[in-house]
């Protein structure tokens, strides 16, 4: 891990290192370092991140949209009252 990344870590972001050359910032923002790319997960928006790396991550994941809360996401499918009656695997999937 870098030094931008560790100052990045001490600022209060989530710094995960996916690989030794990928690190993603608050589940928002892909990082490359050795390269100095980027890709903003949310927004899909990539390039080359600019010298001062925490005034960007800043910006970018200020930028990003909010996921929807998860009461608000509807499922795909819904099941037939018939097979809300019957076990199965959907039926165990949804008791989690």
């Amino acid at each position: 891990m870098t030094k931008e990344l560790k100052d990045l870590q001490k600022a209060g972001y989530q710094v995960e290192e996916l690989t030794p050359y990928q690190f993603r910032v608050d589940m928002v923002l892909d990082l490359y370092p050795k390269r100095r790319r980027f890709h903003n997960i949310r927004t899909q928006e990539r390039g080359t991140y600019p010298e001062n790396l925490k005034e960007f991550v800043a910006k970018q994941v200020a930028a990003a949209p909010k996921p929807k809360a998860e009461q608000e996401l509807k499922p795909h499918r819904h099941l037939t009252p018939e097979m809300e009656r019957k076990a199965g695997w959907w039926t165990r999937i949804q008791a989690k």
